[in-house]
Parts: C-alpha cells; structure tokens; sequence
C-alpha cells in the first residue's frame, strides 16, 4: 500500500507537471555499484555491517526525472533509490535484536531493504546560465525523501524484523557545468543534519549527449545516514560508482 501511495503521487506530480506545459524534460534509469558499511540496531545490539552482517557490494536500480517548468512554476526533480542486502552473517559475540537473542558463533540470515524515494523542487539562479553564455547553472531548492526501511533477521527459529518510514526534508543543490556542447559536468547536494541525526547524499556525474536526445552519463555518488528514533540506531555509509542512460528533450 505505501509503495502504491508514493508511485500514485509521483505520477500525479508528473501528469500535472505536463499539463502546465513542462519546458523539457530528462528521464535516466541506471545502476549504483554499492558498497556499504557502518552498523545497525533496533533495541539491541549495534552489528557491523561489513564484519558481522557481511554485507558486500551490490549493483541496485536508480531512476530519476526531472521536469523543467515555465515561470514561476518550480521545477520538479524525482529519483527512486533502491538498497538492498541478503546475507548470511556470523557474530562471535551473542546479540539481540528487537528484543530476541541470538547465539554467538552460529550463522544467521538478515535482510535489509532501504528504499529511498526523493521529490525535489528547485529554482536555478535568475541570470547566472545568460551570463556565463549557458555554460554554468545552478539549482537551488527543497527536498522530501520519504526512506522505507526494513531488516530481518532469522535464525534457527528465531526470526524477527522491523519495517519504518521516514519522510526527512531536506535542502536541494544542484550545478551544471557544460565546457563543451555535447558534455556536461553535474553535482548534486541533498542534505539535513537534525540533532543527533543526519542524512547527507552527494553525486557527481559526467553526461555525454547523443542523437539529440539520448545521452550516457557516469559518475560517483555517496550517502551518509544517522538515526536513532524509535530504537532504530543506524550509522550507514553508501558509496560507489554509478552508469546511467537517458533521454531530455
């Protein structure tokens, strides 16, 4: 049901997008190499991503859409986020998780699943594209990432899981920089430090355009999340490479 809500307002954000006359638009699907580390709890013990839960590198889908809309409407940035691990770990220590023990020195299952869905709106700053002849823009606005996230842990026949959302604003900036018609050089800022918590999320990115409209891009992307609410305790470093394909027009 709430992945249905969340597809249901992005669709309607770009239909009504379309229907006030969108400038142009970019629509990119690609793949995040990803390689995790840091740790996680919910009312228990911290476990290690990388030594004790054994996540590795993943290759995930990463979708995106930007709509560029006529004055003084903002224009409209969507990009859905996957992550997601499956892995036997083994601690040498007992642990608990969500309350239940689990046994030192024997093998369990987890699953973590943290997919991530942004709606950005922005503003580029009035002139500086015209002044610098079309070669620099920048991009300045808001930014709702609504974060799903679940794990589960199994183990014999102790099983446990934990599922929560979180909708986290954000400030949104972005620059493109284009030395040559066809190249461009994008970065992207998405942050929010809150207390003990924070949820930062950087990329940079080298696009190559094609046929008009066709273009591949390439670039390298890096999150940093904090939380502790509601027993959930996560520090989670994501970094890695990223390809994409596209079309703007």
């Amino acid at each position: 049901m709430k992945k249905a809500l969340i597809l249901s307002v992005l669709a309607a954000v770009i239909f009504s997008a379309a229907g006030a006359g969108a400038a142009n638009m970019e629509f990119s699907l690609g793949e995040w190499v990803q390689k995790p580390s840091g740790s996680i709890a919910y009312y228990g013990d911290q476990l290690d991503m990388r030594s004790e839960l054994k996540y590795g590198s993943t290759a995930n889908l990463v979708a995106r859409v930007r709509l560029w809309l006529p004055n003084p409407f903002p224009k409209v940035y969507l990009m859905a986020t996957p992550l997601e691990y499956d892995e036997t770990g083994i601690t040498s220590r007992p642990f608990t998780f969500a309350g239940l023990p689990f046994a030192a020195n024997v093998p369990f299952r987890s699953k973590t699943y943290l997919k991530q869905y942004d709606l950005g709106f922005f503003y580029s700053l009035p002139y500086l594209k015209k002044a610098t002849l079309d070669r620099f823009n920048l991009d300045l606005g808001i930014n709702a990432r609504i974060i799903n996230a679940r794990v589960d842990m199994r183990q014999d026949s102790a099983a446990q899981s934990k599922n929560t959302t979180y909708v986290v604003p954000m400030a949104l900036v972005a620059a493109q920089f284009t030395p040559v018609k066809r190249v461009s050089i994008e970065a992207e800022a998405r942050a929010m430090p809150y207390g003990q918590e924070h949820f930062y999320d950087f990329l940079g990115r080298v696009k190559f355009r094609f046929l008009n409209y066709a273009f591949l891009s390439g670039g390298y992307r890096y999150e940093d999340l904090k939380i502790d609410h509601n027993g959930v305790r996560a520090k989670i470093r994501t970094a890695g490479p990223f390809a994409e394909a596209g079309v703007e027009f």
